[in-house]
């Protein structure tokens, strides 16, 4: 995980404890990334996803904050070398703050962030591509537009607590895990 931010665009949060998502004047953006390795837990054959939520706990908000969670396309962006402009060193977002279409498909869930409480996101269709195709899950998550003047940290993986870590719940039960076939005209 990291955060990265437009007001200082060649640096990063990670090691920070919290991830920081913002969008204000004084500070700037802040996008935070939050990568997850899933190869481990791939279903077996005859298994299918049919539901996974991403739930993280808000130290504080402000402004009645509403984070969007964004699918990454990428799954070469390094935690410690990402910033506003690069996923890793000398390799550039297609756009700042990996809001590119090349950098990110499918606004999967967004939800409205209270302070001292979870905040849970709809993230299957992102759980059933990563299972799918045998790569890690990656997440971007931001102010969604229309909230300008938002902050929101949350816990993040290096919480002391377990139960305020970020955590993703998966529901599986017997079924196809073959993509669908895209229709024709």
């Amino acid at each position: 995980f990291s955060s990265i931010t437009s007001n200082s665009p060649t640096t990063n949060s990670y090691g920070y404890p919290n991830i920081f998502i913002a969008d204000t004047m004084s500070l700037g953006k802040y996008n935070a990334l939050l990568g997850l390795n899933l190869q481990s837990y791939l279903l077996p054959q005859g298994y299918a996803v049919i539901s996974s939520n991403l739930t993280m706990t808000a130290v504080t908000s402000t402004n009645s904050a509403n984070v969007g969670v964004w699918e990454l396309v990428s799954d070469d962006w390094n935690e410690q070398e990402v910033t506003w402009i690069e996923s890793s060193s000398g390799i550039q977002w297609d756009s700042p703050g990996a809001t590119g279409t090349l950098d990110r498909v499918n606004l999967l869930s967004n939800s409205s962030v209270a302070s001292n409480c979870c905040t849970v996101w709809n993230v299957t269709s992102s759980v059933q591509n990563s299972m799918r195709d045998g790569k890690n899950l990656n997440f971007m998550l931001e102010i969604m537009p229309g909230y300008y003047g938002s902050t929101a940290i949350f816990n993040s993986p290096l919480s002391q607590d377990a139960q305020d870590q970020p955590q993703l719940e998966i529901i599986f039960t017997l079924g196809s895990n073959q993509k669908p076939t895209p229709p024709t005209a």
